[in-house]
């Protein structure tokens, strides 16, 4: 009986020991190597190639809401616009003020106070920056720009600008059979050099840059190196050492990388590439106009004569009076009367009919006359067939061309006197006399032509 249950006991352990192995191997066992799982290590080990390189930037970019097309696209042509206000506050620059770049087609760009991207710290230079241009010739205009009481010089409008693409050459400089591993190209050094391979069975080819290559630059190395014929076909995959390092660089499974220390471009395998090429290239700059417009105001002025007249039956045409005219903006010398230190304020005499002219004075500026020792006269002032009010001031026009004509007129009106007071009782007595006299030399005429 006893012999019986150690007999079951011991196969009770057998058979755990075996099911615990055989749980050991399965967690030990290694996964299979399928073809799905060597893709996967491949995509996770080979580098990014440049094309993936930007188009991950300009996703990222566009993500943080910053992307301009010049931020993902080297190539685009972009055209600076600046403005400087001169002679002008910026309280004073017209709201309505625009420019317009227009192209060929006559799609214009409308640059105003809403799109500026940057401003100088006086607030008078504007700048703007036209993303994505047009290769073509635009036309440069602006329009609401004029400020009342000013006159505008502007420069750096009416003449057309070009905007040019950059112009990238290629040539093929060593082409040869893959027969060694080291190619010695100098890919990083002043040499503008592409490194070009191409895979043996047509599958491709793989061209490696210094810097990465823009789009357009991309597609013109694509021309060259599958116009060499042969194997040299598509897909073109490219790789930049600024970009993807020294490699290894993997293409479709055969791999090669760049040795910095010997200069040379290593082929881990040549059975995988049938050719080698050494590219030169070549790069004119791009024309991205910059276009600088200055508005230059200058203040329009006029003159301003003021004629006095003396009028009244007791005006004194002989007497001169004292004038003071101020003036919101500085005026200009000139015969007849004399400016003060700030140029505000004139000071002359003038009598019956005299006439002075005050030059530079500011088209939208207000004069205030002023007369003194004119205390028994009513003074009237007339611009035209305005007369002014009581604080005697005169805003000049904006839009006049000619000088402006004041008259300032003092009049004066009483009873002149003759010398005979004939309210006075010895003139009334004489009067009575001479009266009465009159009357008795009448009645005796009378008397006498009746006899």
């Amino acid at each position: 009986m006893k012999s019986g249950k150690r007999k079951r006991w011991l196969s009770a352990m057998l058979v755990l020991v075996m099911v615990m192995a055989m749980n050991i191997s399965v967690l030990a066992a290694p996964e299979e190597n399928t073809a799905e799982n060597e893709a996967e290590i491949q995509a996770l080990t080979e580098p990014v190639t440049d094309d993936e390189q930007h188009a991950d930037m300009g996703a990222e970019l566009a993500n943080q809401g910053i992307a301009t097309y010049a931020d993902i696209n080297p190539d685009a042509n972009y055209i600076l616009v600046g403005k400087t206000f001169r002679g002008i506050t910026v309280n004073q620059i017209p709201a309505e003020f625009q420019i317009q770049v227009t192209n060929q087609s006559g799609t214009p760009y409308t640059l105003d106070s809403s799109n500026v991207i940057s401003r100088g710290a006086d607030g008078l230079t504007w700048q703007w920056r036209i993303d994505n241009a047009a290769v073509g010739v635009y036309s440069v205009t602006e329009s609401g720009a004029e400020v009342p009481g000013y006159s505008l010089a502007t420069s750096g409008t009416g003449a057309d600008v070009e905007v040019k693409a950059a112009d990238f050459k290629v040539t093929s400089d060593v082409y040869t059979e893959c027969s060694h591993t080291n190619w010695p190209v100098k890919i990083d050094g002043d040499q503008n050099v592409l490194f070009a391979a191409a895979l043996t069975g047509k599958d491709g080819c793989v061209v490696i840059s210094k810097t990465p290559l823009t789009a357009s630059q991309r597609a013109t190395v694509t021309a060259a190196v599958t116009g060499i014929g042969g194997n040299w076909k598509t897909p073109v995959n490219f790789y930049s050492i600024s970009t993807n390092g020294n490699g290894p660089y993997t293409v479709q499974g055969k791999s090669l990388r760049y040795n910095p220390d010997t200069e040379e471009v290593i082929l881990a395998n040549t059975s995988n590439w049938s050719h080698v090429a050494t590219l030169n290239y070549s790069i004119s700059a791009a024309s991205n106009p910059d276009i600088s417009i200055t508005n230059t105001y200058t203040p329009t002025t006029t003159s301003v004569e003021i004629q006095k007249l003396i009028t009244g039956n007791i005006g004194d045409r002989n007497e001169e009076f004292g004038f003071t005219v101020n003036c919101t903006e500085a005026m200009e010398a000139g015969e007849g009367y004399t400016l003060s230190a700030d140029k505000k304020t004139a000071t002359f005499a003038l009598g019956h009919e005299d006439k002075v002219m005050l030059n530079g004075v500011r088209i939208g500026s207000t004069l205030t006359i002023s007369e003194s020792g004119a205390t028994d006269y009513k003074m009237t002032i007339k611009v035209g067939n305005i007369t002014l009010g009581a604080d005697h001031s005169y805003t000049i026009p904006v839009g006049a061309t000619g000088p402006v004509q004041i008259i300032v007129e003092n009049h004066r009106e009483g009873t002149i006197d003759t010398g005979v007071a004939l309210d006075s009782l010895p003139y009334i007595l004489i009067l009575a006399v001479v009266a009465a006299g009159v009357v008795a030399f009448i009645r005796k005429r009378r008397r006498h032509n009746g006899n």
